[in-house]
């Protein structure tokens, strides 16, 4: 809803649920290394940065599926690993970022929850694999990276200034 946003803390490997009308929190579940996260209808889809906080770069994060409306039901989605960042869905698609090593090798890891294949999308590798977006009409992948054309940055810089407002609303209650 409207009134909800996720919040991962990869360095307390929480995730938080903000209630944005009424300022509130509470930590939803405890969550190893939480990055990216994506919500739709009682799923949240959450992706792991690294295996573990003190090496949050090593290449074993991994893709998950949170069933909010089945006790947050914890289920893994493929069998990848990296150092995964942001998370969209579109159709029956999970796409999440991967920085690889972050030397331009950043990719984009598809998973499909009817065939449960995995791929990778077809792309030129770059650098800072973070937040995207999908525009599902133009069929583009929008990077809110480094590699961004001007337009896009100025997209991006709107949405980016918004999602900081609340994240400093959010600190401001702690």
């Amino acid at each position: 809803d409207s009134n909800t946003l996720f919040i991962g803390a990869s360095d307390t490997s929480a995730i938080y649920e903000v209630n944005i009308s009424n300022k509130s929190y509470k930590k939803l579940m405890d969550f190893t290394v939480a990055n990216g996260l994506f919500y739709e209808d009682g799923i949240l889809y959450a992706a792991q940065l690294g295996s573990t906080t003190q090496n949050m770069f090593d290449g074993k994060g991994k893709l998950y599926k949170i069933d909010l409306k089945d006790n947050n039901k914890l289920t893994q989605l493929g069998i990848f690993e990296g150092v995964l960042d942001g998370v969209t869905k579109v159709g029956n698609k999970v796409y999440v970022s991967d920085w690889g090593n972050a030397k331009k090798t950043g990719i984009i890891r598809v998973y499909d929850l009817k065939t449960k294949k995995e791929s990778v999308l077809e792309a030129e590798l770059f650098m800072g694999a973070a937040d995207f977006w999908i525009d599902e009409k133009s069929k583009k992948v929008l990077d809110f990276g480094a590699n961004s054309d001007k337009i896009i940055e100025v997209v991006v810089r709107a949405r980016h200034a918004e999602y900081m407002r609340i994240l400093l609303d959010f600190y401001k209650l702690s």
